[in-house]
Parts: structure tokens; C-alpha cells; sequence
């Protein structure tokens, strides 16, 4: 395994400057060594490379189609990485949006197919900007950072979500690994990158596939309708990203991921076997997604009152208690088990946040004039 990613690996690396404008190039997402893939899923169609712009001196990342993938339903795989190429190119110059730098193109190198046999490879790779605002401490570290700073990012956050849903862009796999903060026009803001599972919500489905028998993006943060095979619907796609918010806001105030909450309740695994059960009886290609989705909603209507959905407080929690009924309430209209109940208008969540902001605000606020009418207490015993 990694033999073509490996020697992809080693022309980029150990060569010249490629097109003589991109130098210093590492790879950040294989091991350098063997060429396979790291623990994290980032790119998984795609050999990522970190390297320097020589034309502005900037860093930024080269994004390879993965040549290991080659003979294996490649054209399929191919079509995929260039819709994210493609899709990206729509974002240029748009603040909230991870900026392409350069669109598709090719280079040749030597590689080895399937059977054996040594082929000349035109690989295809794209060039996108480099972000370095890693938000992983806020969750790692999360008691080390105040509730206010917590909820301005997710604030970012949302932001970010809905410059893309304004833009008819569903991205599918929105994740705390997928999130980088930065700074443009002189503000703070949140962008998404890895736009591999992204698609435009007007698209048509890539070839004949319309539905996956699996989740789209990382499971950790993926609803019901995306579990039991329904990613690909367009019609359902958008409501995967808001349920994702709800699973970020949750983890920014807990150690312990909402999902893993979710799956001790008894009534989300006989309700989401329930479903799945009955969406892999039905041959999701022959019939249409209007069909599907009537039929999920039908065995989703009949368990889904058995569910019982986490609080945004678990025993280690870090949410502050002037917030607590708040952003419990807001994580249910994110993270409802009927993607039809969510809150799709994120101007909404944006108020919520707000009022949740200033709940705390106030409460410190209070603790402040509190401590100051102790202060002149003790002054006035010591005159």
C-alpha cells in the first residue's frame, strides 16, 4: 500500500520547484516515509502538501488526487476531486471562504499500477491557501478558555456555515478539524476547508449515485438521515451542517463528544437500527429520492419519540449555569432527531448566541458590583 502516493511523495519533495513557483513542499497528510495515510482523516481522496508560494512568499497547500487510488473506481473518485477544485473556484476573493490560488492542473511522474505494471501518471492537484488557526485547543483545553471567547468562536462558526449556505453550498463534513480561525480585513473569522464531501445543493449527483450506504464525512458529527445512507439527497444535505453546529457547541463545553452522549440513549440506537434497517431494504438507486425520504420519515416518525437528546451539560461540563437552559435549548434546534425540525435559519441561532452571551455578561457583570459592595463593606469596618 502507498506505493504511487510514496512516489508522488518523493517527486514533490526531493525535485525541483514545481512549476518553478511552489518550493519547500512537505507532506503534511502521509507519512513521508511509507506514503500512508496518518490517524486523521483529513483528504481522503488527496495527498496534501504544505510549500511556499515563491510569487508572494506565502504558504500554501498543494492538494494531490491520491494516485493509490488509481484502478479503483477512479473515474468516480476523480470526478469528486474536481467538483471540489471546481467549487472552490466560486469562492475567490470572498472573505469567509478558503481561497484557491491556483485551479486544476497535472504533472507527470512514474507510477505502478494494480497488476504491476509501470505506468506514466498524469496526477492532477490543485493549489489552495495555507491556515494555520488550528481551534482544536478550545475543545482539548476547554476549561482553560472563558465561556465568552467559546461562544464568539462558535459565533465564527455558524457565520462561516451560513456564508456557504448562501452561496447553495452544503459542505457535509463540518468538524472541529475542518475549521481554521484567521483574520481578514482586519476581523477575526472562522473558515471551513476540505471541501471534498461539498456540494452544490442545485447540483445533479455525480454519475448515477445519488445515495450512499454509508455517512458522508466524519460519523462523529453526522445525523440520522446521513448514518442510514441519505447523504447524497440534496433536498437533506444542508440539514447534515446544522447538526453538525449542534455537536460543536455541545463539545466546546464538554470533554465527552455529543455523539458518544447520544449512543448511551437507548432510544437513538433502537430508533436509528429502526431506520437503517429499513432504508437498506430499499434498492436506493432505483427509486426516487422523493420515495426514500418518505419512507425514513415514516419509520423516523414511528421511534423517534423514544429518543432522548444530551443536555449541553454533562458531568464534566464548562458551560456556565447563567447559560445553561439557553444553550440546552439551542444545541435541541440544532441536533433534533427530524432534520424537517431543525433550525435552518442560523439568523436565529445567531440571536440565541447573543442572548446567551450577554446572559453570561450580565452574570459577571452582577459578580462585579457584588464584589466591589463587599470591597467598601470591609473598607468601611477598618475607618
Amino acid at each position: 500500500m502507498g506505493t504511487n502516493t510514496l512516489t508522488l511523495i518523493n517527486h514533490l519533495q526531493n525535485g525541483m520547484p514545481l512549476e518553478g513557483r511552489f518550493s519547500n513542499i512537505r507532506v503534511v497528510n502521509r507519512d513521508p516515509t511509507t506514503g500512508e495515510r496518518g490517524t486523521e482523516d483529513q483528504g481522503a481522496l488527496s495527498v496534501i502538501f504544505q510549500a511556499i508560494d515563491e510569487a508572494t512568499q506565502k504558504e500554501v497547500a498543494l492538494k494531490f488526487f491520491d494516485p493509490d487510488f488509481l484502478g479503483f473506481n477512479t473515474r468516480y473518485r476523480m470526478e469528486l476531486f474536481e467538483r471540489e477544485a471546481k467549487l472552490l473556484g466560486q469562492f475567490v476573493d470572498k472573505p469567509r471562504f478558503l481561497q484557491r490560488i491556483q485551479p486544476l492542473s497535472e504533472i507527470e511522474i512514474s507510477a505502478t499500477e494494480a497488476n504491476g505494471n509501470s505506468i506514466t501518471v498524469r496526477c492532477a492537484y490543485f493549489v489552495i491557501e495555507w491556515l494555520d488557526g488550528d481551534i482544536t485547543k478550545y475543545f482539548l483545553r476547554q476549561n482553560e478558555y472563558d465561556a465568552l471567547v467559546k461562544l464568539s468562536l462558535f459565533r465564527q462558526i455558524v457565520l462561516g456555515v451560513i456564508s456557504l449556505h448562501s452561496e447553495k453550498v452544503a459542505h457535509r463534513d463540518i468538524k472541529r478539524d475542518n475549521l481554521r480561525q484567521t483574520v481578514r480585513n482586519n476581523r477575526e473569522m472562522t473558515i471551513a476547508i476540505d471541501f471534498g464531501t461539498a456540494i452544490q445543493l442545485d447540483s445533479t449527483p455525480i454519475g448515477t449515485i445519488s445515495n450512499y450506504s454509508s455517512a458522508v464525512g466524519a460519523t462523529m458529527f453526522a445525523p440520522i438521515e446521513a448514518r442510514v445512507g441519505l447523504s447524497g439527497i440534496r433536498e437533506v444535505a444542508i440539514y447534515s451542517d446544522i447538526y453538525a453546529l449542534g455537536c460543536i457547541l455541545h463539545d466546546l463545553f464538554n470533554i465527552e463528544y455529543f455523539t458518544v452522549r447520544l449512543f448511551n440513549d437507548a432510544g437513538y440506537v433502537n430508533c436509528l437500527g429502526k431506520c437503517s434497517s429499513h432504508i437498506s431494504k430499499i434498492n436506493l438507486r432505483e427509486v426516487s429520492d422523493e420515495v426514500i425520504i418518505k419512507e425514513f420519515e415514516r419509520i423516523l416518525n414511528l421511534t423517534r419519540n423514544q429518543v432522548v437528546l444530551p443536555g449541553i451539560d454533562s458531568a464534566d461540563t464548562s458551560v456556565p449555569n447563567a447559560a445553561r437552559d439557553q444553550l440546552s435549548r439551542l444545541l435541541h434546534k440544532l441536533t433534533n432527531i427530524d432534520y424537517k425540525h431543525r433550525e435552518h435559519n442560523l439568523q436565529e441561532i445567531l440571536k440565541m448566541i447573543d442572548s446567551a452571551t450577554r446572559s453570561i455578561q450580565n452574570e459577571l457583570m452582577d459578580r462585579r458590583k457584588l464584589d466591589q459592595r463587599r470591597k467598601k463593606r470591609e473598607q468601611s469596618k477598618l475607618k
